[in-house]
């Protein structure tokens, strides 16, 4: 204590130190955020990595982590920080079920690698509260900006992406499931920041493999063909939307598409499972078509010119969930 108050930290060093480690390549600066689906939303925030350049440059901190209890469905891990010159302490603990999702009780080598990563997100939560997120802010959203990079390294950094779920054994095809694209020139960068921070979520412990990229059941053939069908004509669709700039040529587009597949498409389910329609036409996966779709689909037809179709997009930006 001694020490740190004869030796005080400087906030100008702190942030020139944070933000030349957390910016120093694209590999480490996406190493310093996650982001990740939960309950319909998207969460994001600093990583752990980001956390611990944080501590290293705000100086003057005792910190550690460890597992607190391990019981037969949770392990718990408890992070402690202690910042000496402010003489003030924080402490957070962080809960990591070991069950697999059969619920049976990981063995002993799968809780040790489960408590590791609880004490590791158990620390990184007490350094975000010793360091001030004002603090860390500015840094975060530089390294997001560093890993992602702009249009003209967007090419290299989707490969990069692709290799790097790769040796996950995660497939293209199952990437561009994830973000809802047909083909990998889909892939913008909003699309490539959330890769980047699931693929920091996943190896940090913050979510699994399994639960982000699930088996898929195998398909039968009628289906298979169905979703081949669903994927080039949302393939043709995104194309003839690339070269759409107004709302004149947005509807123009989108009428002639119902028009072309109005019969197969926007009437008929692709097939029935379980006493429930599915189609795939907005989405690869499989999806429930409730009645307010349809009865958008219906409306979509009954456009007949520009003019009308215009009209309703109108009414549907204020309506955000069409």
């Amino acid at each position: 204590i001694n020490m740190a108050k004869r030796h005080p930290r400087m906030i100008s060093k702190f942030r020139q130190d944070a933000m030349s480690m957390a910016t120093i390549d694209p590999e480490v600066a996406m190493s310093c955020f996650y982001k990740m689906p939960r309950g319909g939303k998207t969460i994001e925030g600093p990583s752990i990595r980001l956390a611990e350049i944080a501590a290293s440059a705000w100086g003057n901190l005792k910190l550690g982590s460890r597992v607190i209890e391990v019981s037969d469905r949770q392990v718990v891990a408890q992070g402690v920080v202690f910042d000496l010159e402010r003489n003030v302490s924080y402490s957070m603990e962080t809960r990591r079920s070991i069950l697999d999702r059969n619920g049976n009780r990981y063995n002993e080598d799968m809780i040790v690698v489960a408590g590791n990563a609880a004490a590791a997100i158990a620390l990184r939560n007490a350094i975000l509260k010793a360091v001030p997120a004002a603090y860390i802010k500015p840094i975060f959203i530089q390294a997001k900006k560093v890993a992602i990079g702009d249009a003209k390294t967007l090419g290299m950094r989707r490969q990069a992406m692709i290799e790097e779920y790769a040796k996950m054994g995660i497939t293209k095809d199952r990437l561009l499931d994830k973000v809802d694209k047909v083909t990998i020139e889909d892939v913008g960068l909003t699309e490539l920041e959330t890769l980047a921070g699931l693929f920091t979520a996943i190896r940090e412990g913050e979510t699994t493999l399994e639960h982000e990229f699930p088996e898929a059941r195998e398909l039968t053939p009628q289906e298979k063909d169905t979703q081949s069908k669903a994927k080039k004509q949302r393939a043709e669709l995104n194309n003839l939307l690339k070269a759409c700039f107004t709302r004149l040529d947005l509807s123009r587009v989108l009428t002639g598409f119902a028009a072309t597949y109005g019969v197969d498409i926007w009437n008929k389910p692709t097939h029935h499972k379980d006493g429930e329609t599915f189609q795939t036409l907005f989405n690869d996966h499989e999806g429930r078509v409730s009645d307010e779709i349809k009865r958008v689909m219906v409306r979509i037809q009954e456009s007949k010119t520009p003019e009308a179709f215009d009209s309703l997009l109108e009414e549907f930006t204020k309506h955000p969930e069409l």
